[in-house]
């Protein structure tokens, strides 16, 4: 429980651009997974702190700790979470004008959105993605909003499931 308050604390600094504060947290959430045999958790606070770097605009830092996150939550099928990185990881290629890796990191999240069990908006924005990728037109813009809208999709990520017959 700790854990998650901690994460969920330098999440909340992250996105009030309180990075020293978010870094913190994140060393704290760390200091409790290490007693922990759960390696979900690191691989959240590595995304988390893959964040932490984008918002202090230091996308090498940012890029290596999102790629983390992503090796590790694949490892252990977790689908909602490698989706929202590979978002993550699809916006700073975006940003950084680097289109075939946004077009790779969308097509790899794709399936895995699709076969999660969304609410209706989370639906919406992964069908606007789908016809982006189709129609190779995959914007900044449009991850942005449809990372948005997952982000405050109901249930919100951490609580997602996954379909049936896939390890949780």
């Amino acid at each position: 429980m700790c854990l998650c308050a901690h994460s969920g604390l330098a999440n909340c600094h992250r996105l009030l651009g309180e990075y020293d504060e978010a870094e913190k947290a994140l060393a704290e959430a760390e200091v409790l997974c290490e007693g922990l045999d759960f390696k979900v958790g690191e691989y959240q606070l590595r995304w988390i702190a893959g964040l932490v770097e984008q918002g202090r605009e230091d996308f090498e830092l940012t890029e290596r700790y999102l790629e983390e996150a992503h090796s590790g939550l694949v490892e252990r099928g977790e689908m909602g979470y490698t989706a929202m990185v590979l978002l993550d990881l699809a916006i700073l290629y975006a940003e950084e004008g680097r289109s075939a890796q946004v077009m790779k990191a969308t097509i790899e999240a794709l399936p895995l959105l699709e076969a999660l069990q969304l609410g209706r908006e989370a639906t919406a924005a992964v069908k606007v993605l789908r016809d982006a990728v189709e129609a190779d037109q995959v914007s900044l813009e449009v991850l942005k909003e449809v990372r948005a809208a997952l982000a405050d999709s109901q249930p919100p990520p951490m609580f997602w499931d996954s379909p049936p017959g896939h390890p949780e």
